[in-house]
């Protein structure tokens, strides 16, 4: 399973699919047959399919492979494109040999368990932004957060099908419960002490303003008060479309082959508090 990956310089990251592509290899080479197919899974992202509903008009995308014109022109999202198309021309060539499998990831929430969510990605700073502006963003439609813990099962499960299934060569991880924006807005609001009325849930673009405006007058502070101006432009572009509701992630081959995804529910208001007590416990948060 190749799951390591960062955020930037790609080029390493496309050398080290090839080197595991090589080791795959290397090890079913020296399996005596009869030996059941070697499983490898790669995990990517949402990302690849972040153009996919612009070119199709519809919300939803099938687990199944799409072309390059897709996927979201960040770099990362290529660079995970690239990584799926290297399965297709290696270990996707040989079915007797190998069980290949990319999996798509949809927003990972934190942790069921502790509340741990990972300070350094686009909703955390979307939390820390708004506890700082006073005001979160009116975001409309429904979000899809999966926990990390229902993440690692929902793999686990994937991972350990039995060797006579066979196994898709996309999967979707997303949760398919869909939730109001609204409201897991107005817990958000109530844990950081933010009005939960017009004045403090404000429109997504002058939400988005207020952001540039405070790095312009907060510039030597800006990065750990307003970590959303760093990521302002994805935001402004991509965030609304792919992550209320106008790219919705199927999932049914992934509910098949796991039991921990077609059991996932909602998210509930106490761990949406727990999420914010953990940014807190960790100091992200005042």
């Amino acid at each position: 399973m190749h799951s390591k990956w960062t955020l930037k310089r790609f080029n390493p990251q496309l050398q080290i699919m090839s080197h595991l592509l090589h080791f795959a290899r290397a090890i079913s080479l020296q399996r005596p047959p009869p030996s059941p197919p070697l499983t490898f899974l790669f995990i990517s992202s949402i990302a690849t399919i972040g153009y996919h509903p612009l070119h199709t008009h519809s919300p939803i995308v099938p687990e199944s492979r799409v072309p390059i014109a897709s996927v979201l022109p960040t770099g990362y999202g290529e660079a995970k494109y690239i990584c799926e198309r290297m399965l297709d021309a290696t270990l996707h060539l040989h079915p007797t040999r190998f069980r290949a499998a990319a999996l798509r990831l949809g927003q990972i929430a934190g942790s069921a368990r502790n509340g741990h969510w990972n300070p350094m990605e686009h909703v955390s700073f979307l939390v820390k932004s708004s506890q700082t502006l006073g005001a979160l963003p009116n975001l409309p439609g429904t979000a899809g957060w999966t926990t990390a813990d229902d993440v690692a099962g929902t793999v686990l499960d994937i991972c350990m099908q039995h060797g006579d299934v066979k196994l898709r060569p996309i999967y979707h991880v997303e949760n398919p419960v869909r939730q109001p924006w609204s409201h897991m807005l107005s817990v958000l609001a109530d844990a950081l002490g933010i009005a939960g009325d017009g004045s403090g849930i404000i429109p997504f673009e002058e939400w988005v303003g207020r952001v540039r405006d405070w790095k312009i007058v907060e510039d030597n502070r800006a990065e750990g008060r307003n970590p959303a101006y760093l990521l302002v432009d994805f935001l402004e572009e991509h965030f609304v479309r792919m992550s209320c509701g106008g790219l919705l992630m199927g999932t049914r081959g992934a509910r098949g082959h796991s039991a921990t995804l077609s059991g996932v529910l909602g998210v509930e208001d106490a761990l949406i508090r727990r999420f914010v007590e953990g940014w807190r416990g960790m100091g992200f948060l005042d």
